[in-house]
C-alpha cells in the first residue's frame, strides 16, 4: 500500500495493519509499513500471545506464550506492472 498508491507523494507515508487470523488465536498483533523512498518500503509486525499454559500444580503444560517479531523490506519496480 505504501509503494503503489502513494508513489508520486513526497514525504513520510505510514500505513497501520493487523493480522486477523492472528487475532483468532488471542495473539494481539498490530504492523507498520513506512515508505523509504520511492520505490522501496518497511514492514515490522509485532504480535504477543502472554498465557504461560501453567497449571494448579505450578508445573507448565502445553504453552502458547510467545513474541513475535516481522521485519519485511521490499522493493518495488513500477516498470514491470
Amino acid at each position: 500500500m505504501a509503494q503503489t498508491d502513494l508513489q508520486k507523494e513526497k514525504g513520510a507515508i505510514v500505513g497501520i495493519k493487523t493480522n486477523a487470523l492472528y487475532w483468532g488465536t488471542v495473539t494481539p498483533n498490530l504492523g507498520l509499513e513506512f515508505r523509504l523512498a520511492r520505490h522501496w518500503s518497511l514492514d515490522v509486525e509485532a504480535g504477543l500471545n502472554p498465557f504461560t499454559g501453567k497449571k494448579d500444580d505450578g508445573s507448565f503444560g502445553k504453552s502458547i506464550k510467545h513474541f513475535r517479531v516481522h521485519p519485511e523490506l521490499s522493493f518495488k519496480d513500477y516498470k514491470h506492472q
